[in-house]
């Protein structure tokens, strides 16, 4: 149900407490209800899915917050074809693989910042960190308002920073 020109922004991975899912809900329902075309879409599922999607519904941002529910893992690329950015909230689950198989896929990241973790992203180049809501806004809408040569820009640049961290360019 989500429309063809969507701007979709995705979360993959186990729906679990420390993902910080209810964070991004939370920022989603602050921060972007003002974009009838852009989709918050949650990949997986796990022990936190049911209560995660009814405060989806209570957010007042709930049919703009898509749970697809388990997801077979080479089902997962059509997905993050579909998407402009991948998102995530958490504190604790830094730097998965869910999110380099989306930076793989010319994804930036839009990742809450964690200090310790701070050299992930290099902003502008595969991502961008945020860490008040007003941040996380502001950096959706520019992607959200970026033109077709824009995004192609960025998608490219996050692509080749990820072979920048393959375990050749890594070695």
């Amino acid at each position: 149900s989500i429309p063809e020109n969507a701007f979709v922004a995705c979360f993959c991975g186990r729906i679990g407490r420390e993902k910080g899912i209810d964070k991004l809900i939370e920022l989603w329902s602050e921060q972007m209800t003002d974009l009838e075309n852009a989709y918050l879409l949650v990949i997986g599922n796990g022990p936190e899915r049911e209560e995660l999607e009814q405060l989806a519904r209570q957010s007042g941002a709930g049919e703009h917050i898509i749970f697809t529910g388990a997801v077979a893992h080479d089902d997962i690329p059509p997905y993050y074809a579909c998407c402009d950015v991948y998102a995530t909230a958490s504190l604790s689950e830094m730097y998965s693989i869910s999110m380099l198989e989306a930076q793989a896929s010319g994804l930036p990241v839009v990742q809450r910042l964690d200090p310790d973790n701070a050299d992930q992203i290099q902003v502008g180049v595969n991502g961008f960190l945020f860490e008040t809501n007003e941040q996380f806004g502001e950096i959706m809408h520019k992607l959200y308002n970026m033109t077709e040569d824009e995004q192609k820009a960025l998608s490219e640049s996050v692509r080749d920073s990820v072979k920048e961290r393959s375990s050749d360019g890594i070695a």
